[in-house]
């Protein structure tokens, strides 16, 4: 993306990115510094041509890393304010049969993951995995809110058949 380009993406969203890194961070000092974060990113992408809509993939990168920061912070929280976690973590060492039913699981996991249609993978993914709201997954996807409900119940049911089968 040329300079001129980035400078007016920048000067046209990056007061509305850092009002919804805000309500997410609860910090403006966390928000700012999504935001640069967000926007060096953008500006490093070596591919420009592939970006269809540069404010939606500023947002989608911005989103996520808050998450990372917001998810840091929790396992900090639960693993420094009183050190019971540390060594509950310590003492609770799987056993080996625990070992093979999770692996058991995960397998079966896969396998329904990989039986359902890309879009609603895609879309539980987005959801389950990232975070993502229905209504972002559909602003970014141009389905409705409705239609990403559907398509998680189903992936959801259909995942859970197939772990039952």
């Amino acid at each position: 993306m040329p300079r001129a380009e980035f400078e007016t993406l920048y000067r046209q969203h990056a007061g509305a990115l850092r009002r919804f890194l805000t309500g997410m961070l609860r910090s403006h000092e966390d928000a700012e510094d999504v935001a640069q974060e967000a926007l060096m990113r953008l500006w490093r992408l070596s591919d420009w041509s592939v970006v269809g809509q540069p404010r939606t993939l500023l947002f989608t990168i911005a989103y996520r890393i808050a998450i990372d920061r917001i998810r840091r912070r929790k396992l900090e929280r639960g693993l420094f304010d009183d050190g019971t976690a540390v060594t509950q973590a310590a003492a609770e060492e799987p056993s080996c049969e625990r070992t093979v039913i999770a692996r058991q699981t995960l397998q079966a996991v896969v396998i329904a993951m990989n039986g359902l249609k890309p879009l609603r993978r895609k879309i539980l993914l987005r959801n389950r995995m990232d975070g993502q709201s229905y209504g972002q997954i559909a602003r970014e996807t141009g389905l409705s809110t409705d239609a990403i409900q559907k398509h998680v119940a189903r992936a959801l049911r259909a995942c859970a058949l197939d772990r039952a089968a």
